[in-house]
């Protein structure tokens, strides 16, 4: 069973129900100018997921960083649920014809984004919730409803 099941009710419902990371102490691995990490998350029901963040380390690319939650699909293949990414790049929404601007944006699968572009978590949309990874990952964990891991929410700017 593969990308067939994906429905946007599932997908809502993935979100939604109470997760745990299960290696909370999970090491940083370096590879191609990036700082990553993967944390194995479950749920009650059996449902197993990736929660990844990703921080390109390169000299000026603070910005560039991504977490986000996978679900792992009965086929093992993984499909990413939400994804929260910096203001590296003005991110397109292809079928709306628009582009968002350098801004802090949250991805979010939809079954027509997969339908139609092949890529469930192509449509994003800008926020002020976070300007750092921590800030995204401190978002991601309520959003998704997901414990056993801390971070802290970014402050916010008095500048904006």
């Amino acid at each position: 069973m593969g990308l067939e099941i994906i429905t946007d009710e599932l997908i809502q419902h993935l979100l939604k129900t109470p997760k745990r990371v299960e290696n909370p102490k999970a090491r940083k691995k370096t590879d191609s100018g990036n700082e990553r990490v993967t944390y194995i998350v479950s749920d009650d029901e059996g449902n197993r997921f990736n929660l990844y963040l990703r921080q390109n380390y390169k000299p000026g690319m603070e910005d560039a960083f991504s977490c986000g939650l996978s679900y792992i699909l009965p086929s093992g293949e993984a499909f990413t649920l939400v994804r929260y990414n910096g203001p590296s790049h003005d991110h397109p929404n292809k079928l709306e014809k628009e582009r968002i601007g350098y801004v802090p944006h949250i991805h979010t699968s939809s079954r027509r984004y997969l339908d139609e572009t092949g890529k469930a978590d192509g449509f994003a949309k800008g926020t002020d919730r976070f300007r750092t990874q921590e800030g995204a990952l401190a978002c991601l964990l309520k959003d998704c409803n997901v414990t056993g891991l801390t971070a802290n929410p970014d402050q916010p700017s008095l500048f904006i």
